[in-house]
């Protein structure tokens, strides 16, 4: 998540790339330290940095299918849970 978000949102862009670059940023501190809570509104542009980074940098289409699969169950669990 942090290649794709300096990658597609590099500093100096509009304020809305800024947004959305920080926001990457932020799942991907979450997500290492393991207490991250994806919002649904959130799902596609992680969604997106994951085809990303399975498409430009590693090629294991498994992988990446579980991930998004993963993200898409966490997506349809109730807010309360966490991944």
């Amino acid at each position: 998540m942090r290649r794709y978000a300096h990658t597609a949102y590099p500093p100096g862009g509009s304020e809305c790339a800024a947004t959305s670059r920080e926001t990457l940023l932020d799942y991907a501190a979450k997500a290492a330290d393991g207490s991250l809570a994806i919002s649904s509104r959130q799902l596609p542009m992680i969604k997106a940095a994951i085809k990303w980074y399975y498409a430009e940098i590693v090629d294991d289409t498994m992988q990446r299918d579980r991930l998004l699969n993963a993200f898409q169950k966490h997506a349809n669990m109730p807010k309360s849970k966490e991944m």
